[in-house]
């Protein structure tokens, strides 16, 4: 049979371990899949950027639905109206091209203050 102390010894070791793993799972939820969530927001690209600079950082962090027209196209980016530059996951930007009109839906991470840009990833094409 194991002694008192050896007994108290290990159901401690166990305790700390299960509330280092608890911890670990707290700080580190996982990736966040934003395809899969609703949009809280749906705005044009002209209405997210104005009201981005009037409200601030209420759109931070969210999910969006934006649309606008292409006005440029980078190896995984496309910048919308001159004033939304969008980052895909993995969407094949071979079909669009300068002019057309998309539909996005992803996760707005800030305001570029230098480029005068709204920052939005882990986009998809939802049109």
């Amino acid at each position: 049979m194991m002694s008192k102390k050896s007994l108290i010894a290990s159901l401690l070791i166990l305790a700390i371990c299960a509330l280092a793993f608890m911890g670990y799972k707290y700080l580190n939820p996982g990736q966040r899949n934003v395809a899969a969530e609703t949009a809280r927001y749906e705005l044009s690209a002209d209405e997210l950027f104005s009201g981005f600079t009037k409200e601030g950082n209420v759109y931070i962090d969210q999910v969006l639905l934006t649309s606008g027209n292409v006005t440029d196209v980078e190896k995984n980016s496309v910048t919308l109206d001159d004033k939304v530059q969008v980052n895909f996951i993995s969407t094949p930007l071979s079909k669009v091209e300068k002019g057309n009109h998309i539909s996005i839906k992803g996760r707005c991470i800030g305001y570029d203050d230098l480029l005068e840009l709204v920052k939005i990833d882990q986009a998809t094409i939802t049109n």
